[in-house]
């Protein structure tokens, strides 16, 4: 079924629910969306909050919007409209094709992981560490209050006073007993708008046609996730402001730039993965050093733990899949999208072995078994291991490898894993205390990852399987306490 006919099965489908829309007033059916999403007495499964959040983005791109004095909705009226897009998801569905389920649950994962995590304050405080102690006039500090008239101490605490002071129905008013109410007012204008800027900010950033695809994007709304309507300021959903504020300053710095943010920002996660490794006890030797012992290679890791006779192998890479990769069921198009980042480390990591070999202390780099590689992003890929990598999207790039470097290969597809920061910064505390060692985990998750039975779909579970209470570094708490 070609792309153009699946298409206009959704606009046709898409218009339906538009014109009902319509029958409504439009904030009263905003205001109805919000009630929902924000209902403890909901369950999640429920809720479908990503169909209600698809639902209040058609509302704020529709011409028509605001539309006033029509039809209160009820919350019947909400449930058939929430039933009507799930319906829709399931006609598309059944018309796309997709070869590897891994893809599509990826996929999955990307439209509703969102909201089913409890606020992540080891992620919300790491953004202190990463860019709160720059030096004063560092780029990023200067972007940033260029875009929010704020320093980063000043948005982290404003955002810590947010979470602590929105009510039960779901929304937040200023109150006189702030200590500075000009600049928690500044802060409110940074990470939310009113009904008169919606609609015309919506359109801006979202495509002028409909696509299927709008089913499994993160919504755009993490950009602004309250709405000000009579000096109230509401959340849409609670999770959603979690996933914004944990995030918000990264967001926001690679917004206009990305390919200059991002090269930046690559030299700060990686000094940062570094003080992560320094902190687990380990021995490892970092780039600098590699670069002494075999030479300068333009394809080289930024860091190789030792333990005993094993290596692990790691490369940090502070990048997010692109928001088309998020979305897609195309092995190409994603691999596209990973080329600079998982693709590159995986490069990275067989030169550098093929290098070391040369060299006479490090000749037990022959037994490949005993090599591993781990790429830590700082936002989740959902690539899994080099097994799955390699038999969703990476057939042809292994077959290079293989080609370049022999037909045994340096890194056993099932020793390199894909894992984000989070799982890194839990890992190493573990290795801190000496509750386990990192060959520990790696060996217990590929015995696991060995059956489908016990497969995991991304590394966190395994951390979460060895029945160890997890926790961040303490001096992740020790940043955020003396804030």
């Amino acid at each position: 079924m070609n792309k153009s006919y699946i298409d206009s099965i959704y606009y046709l489908e898409y218009k339906k629910i538009r014109n009902k829309i319509r029958k409504y007033d439009s904030i009263l059916l905003l205001n109805r969306c919000i009630e929902f999403l924000n209902d403890p007495k909901i369950e999640i499964v429920r809720k479908l909050p990503w169909h209600v959040l698809l639902l209040i983005k058609w509302i704020f791109v529709d011409d028509q919007f605001p539309q006033t004095t029509k039809i209160n909705p009820s919350k019947k009226d909400l449930e058939k409209l929430i039933n009507d897009i799930n319906r829709i998801e399931g006609e598309v569905i059944k018309y796309q094709k997709f070869d590897n389920l891994h893809i599509l649950l990826k996929r999955f994962a990307y439209q509703q992981f969102y909201y089913q995590e409890r606020f992540n304050i080891f992620a919300f405080a790491r953004q202190l560490i990463l860019f709160g102690d720059l030096e004063k006039n560092h780029y990023f500090k200067k972007i940033f209050f260029k875009k929010t008239g704020l320093n980063i101490h000043e948005f982290i605490k404003n955002s810590n006073y947010l979470l602590h002071h929105i009510n039960n129905k779901g929304y937040y008013h200023i109150s006189s007993n702030i200590l500075n109410e000009q600049n928690f007012k500044a802060y409110l204008r940074v990470i939310s708008l009113d009904l008169a800027s919606v609609n015309k900010w919506v359109k801006q950033v979202s495509k002028k046609e409909r696509e299927p695809s709008e089913f499994y994007e993160p919504t755009m709304l993490l950009r602004y996730p309250l709405i000000e309507i009579d000096e109230k300021y509401y959340i849409y959903h609670k999770n959603l402001l979690n996933r914004s504020l944990e995030y918000f300053i990264y967001d926001v710095l690679k917004m206009d730039n990305p390919n200059l943010s991002m090269s930046k920002f690559g030299i700060i996660f990686e000094n940062y993965i570094d003080k992560l490794i320094s902190y687990s006890g380990v021995n490892y030797i970092r780039e600098n050093e590699l670069t002494n012992i075999i030479g300068n290679k333009s394809k080289i890791v930024d860091f190789i733990i030792q333990q005993g006779e094993s290596s692990i192998l790691v490369d940090a890479k502070g990048v997010e899949m692109h928001y088309r990769g998020k979305t897609s069921l195309d092995p190409d198009f994603i691999k596209g999208k990973i080329k600079t980042s998982a693709i590159k480390a995986i490069e990275q990591a067989f030169a550098s072995i093929h290098e070391l070999r040369k060299v006479e202390s490090y000749k037990f780099m022959n037994k490949f078994n005993n090599n591993y590689l781990l790429v830590v992003t700082y936002k989740e890929l959902f690539l899994g291991n080099g097994i799955e990598f390699e038999q969703r999207i990476g057939k042809d790039f292994f077959r290079k490898i293989r080609k370049e470097y022999g037909d045994e290969l340096y890194i056993p597809l099932q020793n390199i894993y894909f894992i984000t920061v989070d799982s890194l910064e839990f890992w190493v505390e573990m290795v801190n205390k000496n509750k386990i060692t990192f060959l520990d985990v790696l060996r217990n998750a590929i015995e696991c990852d060995s059956d489908s039975s016990t497969q995991k779909f991304h590394f966190q579970q395994h951390l979460e399987g060895m029945e160890i209470e997890l926790d961040a570094p303490d001096f992740i708490y020790k940043s955020f306490k003396e804030l």
